[in-house]
């Protein structure tokens, strides 16, 4: 690839990281030499990126957050000239929508990792709806991988364990949906009516689909074949490389609830291997042999 490309990635590659990185694992990564790796780190720095340099045993590079969150709120604001010229309900409600950007940076949502165009939308999307109290219609997909299709009165928008989640009623009872995991929002000018009561059953934290509990744990395990292209893609911002080379990669992953993890291993079919801990590689085996008595 070329030195513009190979910084992209780099760039790319360090914002999905919450810890330094070694020089070593990003020469391995991009597949060229440590001195490589150092120059992209200089050409990216008088780009205007700041990459913080730790020596010692656990340092390495650290794409610095204040910089993402300019990038992230220059887009949004790039995002929002375009929307609004094409978007009634956006242009009619453009100063709001100015406000919008500036809470979400106050409230550091979207500080901690370079947002994509199609992200940037659905938080803009969402939060215009959430000050406005319409109703949403969303396609979301659920932890069994089902497309499913709802109207939704949109609450607001929480950071739990580094995970976007949209709290939304749905039915009567509110709900979490993982931000992520919604493929696409219809804007709708339906009103709907607040009610208080139901938001501060979201602060006692007795919303339905997130499962909050105290036990962190950490999951080992290795995938064999082409499916390491896309595994990082898989996991998000949770997965954390501990040995990567061509068809074969050893990772990590935390997570608060194996439930909802489960079925994420499941979608890589024959491609991985569970290495620990024993509970998790248990609950997988009584899974498979549920879906295989169903046959």
């Amino acid at each position: 690839m070329s030195k513009i490309s190979n910084s992209l990635l780099m760039l790319f590659y360090l914002n999905n990281k919450n810890t330094y990185t070694k020089i070593a694992e990003l020469s391995n990564y991009l597949e060229v030499s440590d001195r490589e790796i150092r120059r992209y780190r200089d050409d990216l720095e008088m780009a205007g990126f700041s990459i913080e340099n730790k020596t010692g045993r656990y340092g390495g590079y650290l794409l610095v957050n204040d910089v993402v969150l300019s990038m992230n709120i220059n887009h949004m604001k790039h995002v929002l000239t375009h929307q609004s010229e094409t978007n009634s309900l956006i242009k009619s409600n453009y100063s709001l929508m100015h406000e919008i950007i500036q809470s979400l940076k106050n409230e550091q949502i979207i500080s901690k990792h370079i947002l994509s165009h199609e992200s940037i939308e659905k938080l803009m999307m969402i939060n215009l709806a959430i000050k406005l109290r319409y109703k949403i219609k969303i396609d979301y997909l659920s932890n069994h991988h089902t497309l499913i299709q709802q109207t939704i009165e949109p609450y607001l928008i929480k950071n739990i364990r580094d995970i976007d989640y949209l709290f939304a009623v749905h039915g009567k009872i509110l709900k979490s949906y993982r931000i992520s995991n919604i493929r696409y929002i219809t804007q709708t000018e339906n009103p709907y009516l607040f009610d208080h009561n139901i938001y501060q059953r979201e602060t006692n934290e007795n919303a339905y689909g997130v499962y909050r509990g105290k036990e962190k744990y950490l999951i080992k395990f290795e995938v064999v074949g082409k499916m390491n292209q896309f595994i990082e893609s898989v996991f998000n911002n949770q997965l954390m490389i501990l040995e990567q080379k061509q068809n074969y990669g050893l990772y990590q992953v935390e997570t608060y609830d194996l439930n909802e993890i489960k079925y994420t291993f499941l979608s890589l079919g024959g491609t991985f291997n569970v290495i620990s801990p024993e509970i998790f590689k248990q609950q997988l085996l009584e899974e498979v042999k549920k879906i295989i008595n169903k046959l």
